[in-house]
């Protein structure tokens, strides 16, 4: 974006009065818009300054928060249709039968989701959603294809060392290991179909945190870390998280 552009706010309308608004930045082309994310929280307390101030500047994203309960409403079509992904950092949340089908609808139209953190502790009522998010976090023994899994742990205050799994995939691409001051989890589910992004070897950690993979038509990636503010803060973070966004709308290759 060449420093002639100007921004302007365009308001997209949805179902039921459903608003997103959205910053389009013109440049000479009219080449250049942010992307729209659904950010969608609840369930789980967390540092909210910090967070927002992240989401606020990643310079790609336009991010509309919303707040569980009550978000079932976002994943109908029409208004879905005012987002290019949907962003989860919601948790131990339940979906009605309606709501279920029209996520799963919207991702077999190809809608990229990426979920944060403790999203992975999300519908457990519901079979579909660790194929969905590629993995499951579960406080008490579960089976999985005949698999013992649980219960699963959570540690907080660590020093973990994020290694970069994959330097090849456009979301890591160039990026070095780092460390990071966040909460552990060990013991969950990890689906034998996703691509591992970013590893550890720390010991209350099960070594995969961080993957992509698809689920019908639609991009995934789930990122462990995300716990509170010196990760929000970290700019490897944000620039994976960006990157994220950008890679299951298709605009990053």
């Amino acid at each position: 974006m060449n420093g002639d552009s100007k921004a302007r706010n365009l308001e997209v309308a949805g179902k039921g009065n459903v608003r997103a608004r959205l910053n389009v930045f013109w440049n000479g082309a009219n080449e250049m818009t942010k992307i729209n994310a659904l950010l969608i929280t609840g369930g789980h307390p967390f540092e909210r300054v910090p967070f927002f101030e992240m989401t606020r500047a990643l310079p790609k994203i336009n991010f509309v928060p919303v707040e569980q309960p009550g978000v079932d409403k976002y994943y109908a079509q029409e208004a879905a249709a005012a987002y290019d992904a949907f962003v989860c950092y919601d948790f131990g949340q339940a979906m009605t039968e309606k709501a279920r089908a029209d996520f799963v609808a919207r991702l077999d139209e190809g809608k990229g989701v990426v979920f944060l953190h403790h999203a992975i502790y999300n519908h457990l009522d519901w079979p579909e959603f660790k194929d969905i998010l590629g993995g499951l976090w579960i406080n008490q023994p579960f089976t999985v294809e005949n698999w013992p899994y649980g219960p699963s742990t959570y540690n907080l205050d660590q020093k973990v060392g994020v290694k970069i799994a994959d330097k090849t995939h456009p979301i890591t691409k160039g990026m070095s290991d780092f460390e990071l001051a966040e909460e552990t989890y060990g013991k969950f589910y990890v689906s034998h179909a996703v691509k591992p992004l970013l590893l550890t070897d720390h010991p209350t950690s099960d070594p995969i945190i961080g993957w992509t993979h698809t689920y019908r038509k639609a991009r995934v990636v789930y990122l462990q870390p995300g716990h509170g503010p010196s990760t929000f803060g970290h700019f490897q973070f944000r620039q994976i998280l960006e990157r994220s966004i950008c890679w299951v709308t298709g605009n990053l290759s």
